[in-house]
């Protein structure tokens, strides 16, 4: 197998409904999709969700990433599956940290393009060809189902209130509430909802970095006796070396995702005692195989994770979500593929969209398990760029 060229998109896809956090209000999303077309035929399909608060990096910035990208490992070309996975895990791994802007998201699109045609070229599933890369220290063996949680968007009462009625018909077992707003609002908002959800409910909240080191100190322990189960990102940027010394105080599990894109971002905080739990985005930390390594090296510090994802990833994003759900049954919640719930168009042809109570089952077929709607594709395209390897 040789990939040809690639084709990079820049798509904007509308939502069903506003989504909002203490950073950010959102009617549609602005993604990179990458397309791999090989020597004899076939093509692959991955995607990113730049987000600057995140990783620096703009759609533009993705795209100026893609256009110099050095994608010398391609040009000799696979000879087997398994060739084309070690060559992707190498890929990812030498390009994880070179300064100045992270290119987690632009690299996730090329990656999963690259492991959508290999599995489609040779007819096998990404779980069987990513199985090697989970590690043996993935605890709970392979589900035959995974369950994903519920994000609530949005700081006002009345909207809070309605989602969270949703959630619990719809038999969610756990819910992150968005936080941020203001400290009485922010109690105010996680004590409605605890009333709402009950007891049996899994509450954790996301601040987005919008408190500082003393609005934390003071609030978090006021938010854990609603019994919340973690606060994620707590401190703005230029507070992040307060970590440990909140952490200590807190007496609530702190979860990291902002703060952790790489590696090396992991270790130091680990090593800092900044941290409980992280949140492993895919297309925040550059693909399948990094955000698997990172599960890995959260389990050998000691620390738990989640799977979060991007607002607005498409069927493409969802359905690499499901197979990191998958591969890493140890995760202590999953976000992810609201599909039909948010997009009002999807780039699959697929529905990848979880069930009622979150449940959603593996998706068959070879590659990422997903066929592209074309049609989709070209409506949602805002730009296109080929490169000729």
């Amino acid at each position: 197998m040789r990939v040809r060229s690639l084709v990079v998109y820049r798509v904007r896809v509308p939502f069903r409904t506003v989504f909002s956090h203490a950073r950010a209000s959102r009617a549609e999303t602005d993604n990179v999709v990458v397309e791999a077309v090989t020597d004899a035929g076939v093509r692959g399909f991955g995607e990113g969700v730049p987000r600057e608060y995140v990783t620096g990096e703009t759609p533009a910035s993705a795209i100026d990433y893609l256009r110099t990208l050095d994608l010398a490992f391609l040009s000799a070309g696979w000879g087997s599956a398994g060739e084309a996975v070690r060559a992707l895990r190498a890929w990812e791994k030498g390009a994880e940290e070179r300064g100045g802007i992270f290119p987690g998201a632009a690299r996730c699109a090329v990656s999963l393009a690259l492991l959508d045609a290999a599995g489609k070229a040779w007819k096998v599933g990404a779980e069987a060809l990513c199985a090697e890369a989970a590690g043996a220290g993935a605890a709970g063996g392979a589900p035959e189902r995974v369950r994903y949680s519920a994000v609530c968007s949005g700081g006002e009462p009345r909207a809070v209130a309605l989602s969270c009625l949703k959630f619990r018909l719809y038999g969610f077992a756990a819910v992150k509430l968005k936080v941020g707003w203001g400290e009485e609002r922010d109690v105010a908002l996680v004590r409605l909802a605890r009333r709402l959800l009950g007891r049996r409910t899994d509450i954790r909240v996301d601040a987005n970095g919008r408190w500082d080191f003393d609005t934390a100190r003071r609030l978090i322990p006021r938010l854990g006796r609603f019994g919340v189960s973690s606060v994620e990102e707590p401190l703005a940027p230029e507070e992040r070396g307060r970590l440990p010394e909140l952490r200590r105080a807190a007496g609530v599990p702190l979860m990291l995702d902002e703060s952790v894109r790489s590696s090396a971002e992991l270790r130091r905080l680990a090593e800092a005692g900044a941290c409980d739990l992280v949140n492993i985005r895919l297309s925040k930390c550059g693909g399948i195989f990094a955000s698997l390594a990172l599960a890995a090296q959260a389990r050998a510090s000691g620390l738990g994770f989640q799977m979060g994802c991007q607002v607005g990833e498409s069927g493409l994003l969802s359905a690499a979500g499901r197979l990191f759900a998958f591969l890493a049954p140890d995760a202590r919640h999953l976000e992810g593929s609201y599909d039909r719930h948010l997009l009002r168009e999807n780039l699959v042809a697929e529905d990848v969209t979880f069930g009622r109570g979150g449940w959603a089952r593996r998706l068959p077929g070879a590659g990422l398990g997903v066929t592209i709607d074309p049609q989709a594709l070209d409506r949602c395209a805002a730009e296109r760029l080929q490169l000729t390897l």
